[in-house]
């Protein structure tokens, strides 16, 4: 076991231990190909981040796993694309993110040329989070019938039937919600919330008691 594993492995046990830290992990990995994270001048390849995933699971279980991958980075080609999809599809990430590479002057990456075609970019980047839309629908699937502590928020922007609110696997403006369609909270507070059904990325549910 190497000096970073056992300090990572300390790290993972500490934020499982205190019970102030959210069980919200986000990890901006931005690739799983070892070619492709060499050239970002980052290490690790997508089996070390796998092994790091399962070490959040097993202490975390309830643990929400996000992260921000790049798609497009000068050089990638389409066998170390199918790399880092063949790693999101065994990864399953509850939330992800997906930026296809810009080119910018003055940064470290700006010498090696932007060689992938924007267009190709654009359609690794739709791929990748077509099969991450998959996997998330198919967690919160998993959710149905639950509880979980929800932060209400008040009233849907677009209808005063629904309140909304957030699990702390949810962060604001970047992940899902859950829309609460039956029962009543004051804003500010965290109410129990069984989960009843799914609407896209977000969870609906009712009111079943106090946080």
């Amino acid at each position: 076991m190497t000096r970073l594993t056992k300090q990572m492995d300390r790290l993972v046990e500490t934020m499982a231990r205190l019970p102030k830290v959210v069980e919200y992990v986000d990890l901006p990995l931005q690739h799983a190909d070892p070619g492709v994270l060499k050239r970002m001048r980052r290490g690790g390849t997508g089996d070390a981040h796998l092994a790091l995933l399962s070490r959040f699971r097993t202490a975390m279980p309830d643990a929400a796993l996000r992260s921000t991958l790049i798609v497009g980075f000068p050089g990638e080609t389409e066998e170390e694309f199918g790399r880092l999809l063949a790693f999101v599809a065994e990864a399953r990430f509850d939330h992800l993110g997906a930026f296809a590479y810009s080119h910018e002057e003055g940064t470290p990456a700006f010498g090696l040329g932007d060689d992938v075609p924007a267009v190709v970019k654009e359609e690794r980047r739709g791929r990748l989070m077509e099969l991450q839309q998959d996997i998330a629908f198919r967690r919160n699937a998993e959710r149905v019938g639950t509880r979980a502590e929800v932060l209400v928020e008040g009233a849907h922007s677009e209808t005063e039937h629904l309140l909304v609110g957030r699990t702390r696997g949810q962060a604001l403006d970047v992940d899902g919600q859950v829309l609460v369609n039956d029962g009543v909270a004051p804003q500010g507070t965290f109410a129990t919330v069984e989960i009843t059904d799914t609407a896209g990325y977000d969870l609906v549910g009712r009111i079943v008691g106090g946080a």
